[in-house]
């Protein structure tokens, strides 16, 4: 699968949400860095987070504006919209 097809396909699972697709994609060791602060620094960690935040919200919109791939540095621009915790 092509680098561009597992960021979409990320994207998606929290449109769904899959969390079939999250535990498929991250390798045990991943570290995810979100863009305003937390870091999750193993699969069962981001599995987790995953699992916390869709009990508390819901991805409603998620485009991606584009994506940028250079060997394995990925750089995505994207919108997001959700509602989350009744807000």
């Amino acid at each position: 699968m092509s680098k561009k097809q597992i960021i979409r396909d990320y994207f998606q699972a929290w449109l769904k949400p899959n969390i079939e697709v999250i535990k498929s994609i991250f390798d045990k060791n991943a570290t995810y860095s979100e863009c305003y602060g937390p870091i999750y620094r193993n699969k069962k960690e981001i599995i987790s987070w995953f699992e916390k935040w869709n009990k508390q919200g819901k991805a409603i919109a998620w485009p991606i504006e584009k994506i940028l791939i250079n060997e394995n540095t990925c750089i995505v621009e994207w919108h997001f919209k959700c509602n989350y915790q009744k807000k």
